[in-house]
C-alpha cells in the first residue's frame, strides 16, 4: 500500500526509468496535484494484477502522462503505461481525471474490466489530449460533475478494444467527447456498448462504435465544426 497526505506527492513517480509491479498495487494520494500514478519521461510503467488507485485532491489523476509542449522539438515523448485487469481507479477532486495523456506518442492500455470513476467538475474519466489510450473488454466509465466528460479526446485517441459502460449526465458533460481532431473509436466485432448522456463531435474530432446487439445509447449526438460521428 502507497498512500501519500501532502500536495503534489504522487504514489508513483517516473521519469525515464522501468517501474513494474508484478503484483497489485494499492495506492491513495489526499493531496493537491497528487497524482495516483504520474510519468513525465520517456518510460515504461507497468501494473499487474488488480490495482487500486485513488486520489481526493484537486488536480489530481488516477493515471497521468505528462510532458509541457515545446517549440524546440526537445519534449519528452512515448512513455507507455500498462495497467492490469479488473483494476479500479477512482478520483474525488475538481479537475482530477481518471486515466490521462497529454504526451507526443504516449500510450496508456488499460486491461479487461476496469473501472474509472470521476467525481468533480472538470474531471473526465478517459482524458487523451495528447498520445493513445486503448481499453480492454468490459469498461466501467463513469464522470460525475459539472463539465465533466467519460471519454474526452482532444488532440489524442481513444480506442476501445472491446465493449464499455460509459456515463455523464450533469450539466455540460458529455459520455462520448471528441474535439481538436480527436479520434474515439470502438470497432472490435460483437462489442456491447452502453452509454447514458450525449456525444458531440467538434472541430474535425470523429467518434466512430460499432454497437453490437443489445447496446443502448440514451442521449443526443452532436456534430459541429466539421465533427463526425458514425454509430452502427
Amino acid at each position: 500500500v502507497i498512500t501519500t497526505a501532502k500536495d503534489n506527492a504522487h504514489g508513483i513517480y517516473n521519469n525515464k526509468a522501468v517501474v513494474n509491479a508484478e503484483s497489485h498495487v494499492n495506492i491513495f494520494t489526499a493531496g493537491a496535484a497528487a497524482s495516483a500514478v504520474k510519468v513525465d519521461g520517456a518510460s515504461t510503467t507497468t501494473l499487474n494484477g488488480r490495482n487500486y488507485l485513488t486520489t481526493s485532491g484537486d488536480k489530481a489523476h488516477g493515471i497521468e502522462v505528462y510532458a509541457a509542449a515545446s517549440s524546440k522539438g526537445s519534449e519528452e515523448k512515448a512513455a507507455q503505461v500498462k495497467v492490469g485487469s479488473d483494476s479500479t481507479v477512482y478520483t474525488q477532486g475538481n479537475q482530477s481525471h481518471g486515466v490521462y495523456t497529454d504526451m507526443l506518442d504516449a500510450e496508456i492500455s488499460l486491461g479487461d474490466d476496469i473501472s474509472v470513476t470521476t467525481k468533480g467538475s472538470g474531471s473526465h474519466g478517459i482524458y487523451a489530449s495528447r498520445g493513445v489510450i486503448e481499453t480492454g473488454d468490459g469498461l466501467r466509465l463513469s464522470a460525475q460533475g459539472t463539465g465533466s466528460h467519460a471519454a474526452d479526446s482532444a488532440d489524442g485517441s481513444i480506442k476501445f478494444n472491446g465493449g464499455a459502460d460509459i456515463s455523464a449526465a450533469d450539466p455540460d458533460s458529455y459520455a462520448v467527447y471528441a474535439d481538436k481532431s480527436g479520434k474515439i473509436e470502438g470497432i472490435t466485432a460483437d462489442s456491447r456498448f452502453t452509454v447514458l448522456g450525449n456525444m458531440l463531435a467538434d472541430n474535425s474530432g470523429s467518434i466512430e462504435l460499432f454497437m453490437a446487439a443489445n447496446s443502448l445509447f440514451t442521449g443526443k449526438s452532436e456534430t459541429e465544426n466539421s465533427g463526425i460521428i458514425d454509430l452502427d
